[in-house]
């Protein structure tokens, strides 16, 4: 795949591969919430608080955008303070991105100066939110749009600069209770899409994960200087948008993809660090994926994670993943989608959706209790059986990628043969450790029809059927 505040609150039952579970929803509004505001833009949630832009709010002047801090109460979040800039300009869409950690409140306007950009820091003290400094880029002639997407997380915020000439990246360091401009990253002179460099980003303690529409750049800090270390892309041959969402945390990193077959059916990918550098750990399939192509309209769009939490977000739905014996498990089906957040601590996440025909003024929903189930169910050890997934997309009209799933290490045949029993390929003849796979199947030389490929490790066999349609 690749290379190097009126409050509603419910219980959802959501079913996955260990049984039925149950998490809470809360949808969360501001009271003062207008039409196109665009509330729930960008979402953000670490411990007790959850934040929300609304990048096109019009109280101050029109589109200078607002964010909502809301605070968790038991099992309410109650609306906490409403953050504007202290000068809101004219579409400076304050709200774009935002990013909470720890003490500190990231929100971004990079429409503000004349398109130039800037990013509000905001700090609690006493239980208030203040303004404690606005970041700017200090070449101001030669950046725009600075604060299309920002992150924090501890000492480090990360911020993406979005130009047509020199798209950059810039990252700051606290000192104190400041933040001071630490490096500027830049993408690769050979890179076509340079100039998407830092359309989303993430950041840890000791990585920083930058990614354009066809790449993934990985940097590791190394004493206060990051160095780039890898550059992940999709295959030439590929028609994927890779990069369209990333996030990282630990020895982890999740990229959201969207391939063009004319549905924008998206797919998303775990990347894990190990002695060897970065390799491809796993694909995020959902359990559904057959039943609800509908609703997976641009899957992977959104994503995010914390710890041993990951969500993935669609246009109509979410999937919450959990880490487990070092498999990444689906763990809940939520019936929203948008743009994701989590925060795998208090196994908490918040969605949040600009605008829908029902909720055109945009809404937020947040959710809680991740790691709870109606019933009690272990663990088991991933994954949970030798099994072959449905292909995906099915029907397709020039490949299918099939994922399978082996228990221990394996002798593994997959054939697949069409409606007279004949054999046509056999994309898999091999000895392979216990885990995940997937292959794509390239149907070029077949006609249109039925087929079935069939997975054989050891005494196990499963069938799947497939439908070639051109």
């Amino acid at each position: 795949m690749y290379r190097h505040s009126f409050i509603l609150a419910l219980a959802i039952l959501v079913c996955s591969g260990v049984g039925v579970l149950a998490i809470e929803e809360l949808e969360i509004t501001p009271e003062d919430l207008n039409d196109a505001d665009g509330f729930g833009y960008s979402v953000g949630i670490s411990g007790e608080f959850a934040i929300v832009g609304a990048w096109e709010s019009d109280e101050d002047s029109v589109d200078a955008g607002a964010a909502y801090v809301f605070q968790r109460e038991g099992e309410e979040w109650n609306e906490d303070v409403k953050l504007t800039t202290d000068d809101p300009l004219l579409m400076g869409k304050f709200g774009t991105s935002i990013s909470i950690g720890g003490d500190f409140v990231f929100v971004s306007a990079p429409y503000n100066m004349g398109f130039i950009g800037q990013v509000s820091v905001f700090h609690q003290e006493d239980e208030d939110w203040t303004l404690q400094q606005v970041l700017v880029p200090e070449e101001r002639d030669t950046v725009q749009l600075f604060g299309h997407a920002v992150a924090v997380e501890g000492d480090y915020v990360i911020i993406s600069s979005i130009d047509e000439d020199e798209s950059c990246v810039f990252i700051y360091a606290r000192d104190g209770e400041q933040w001071s401009l630490l490096q500027r990253l830049l993408p690769d002179e050979d890179d076509e899409r340079g100039i998407d460099f830092g359309e989303r980003l993430d950041i840890t303690e000791d990585f920083a994960v930058v990614s354009t529409f066809s790449s993934v750049y990985i940097f590791e800090r190394e004493d206060n200087e990051w160095i780039r270390e890898v550059r992940l892309e999709a295959d030439e041959d590929d028609e994927l948008s890779f990069g369209g969402a990333v996030g990282v945390d630990g020895n982890y990193i999740v990229v959201g993809a969207r391939r063009y077959d004319g549905r924008l059916i998206g797919e998303a990918y775990v990347f894990v660090r190990t002695e060897d550098g970065w390799e491809q750990h796993q694909q995020l399939i959902p359990s559904d994926v057959e039943e609800n192509l509908e609703n997976l309209e641009r899957y992977g769009t959104s994503v995010s994670i914390d710890g041993s939490w990951a969500i993935v977000a669609a246009t109509e739905c979410s999937y919450v993943f959990e880490l487990v014996n070092a498999e990444w498990i689906e763990r809940h089906k939520i019936e929203r989608g948008g743009v994701v957040s989590i925060d795998g601590t208090e196994r908490t996440a918040i969605i949040g959706k600009s605008y829908s025909e029902d909720r055109p003024d945009g809404a937020a929903w947040v959710y809680w209790d991740l790691d709870q189930l109606d019933v009690d169910i272990e663990k088991n050890p991933v994954p949970f059986n030798f099994q072959l997934f449905q292909s995906y997309p099915n029907p397709f009209n020039m490949s299918t990628r099939v994922a399978y799933a082996l228990l221990v290490p394996s002798d593994v045949v997959v054939s697949v043969y069409d409606i007279y029993g004949k054999l046509i390929s056999t994309p898999v003849n091999a000895l392979q450790s216990a885990g995940r796979y997937s292959f794509v199947w390239n149907a070029d030389d077949v006609p249109n029809g039925v087929y079935f490929a069939r997975l054989t490790s050891g005494s196990y066999s499963q069938t799947i059927k497939v439908m070639l349609i051109r």
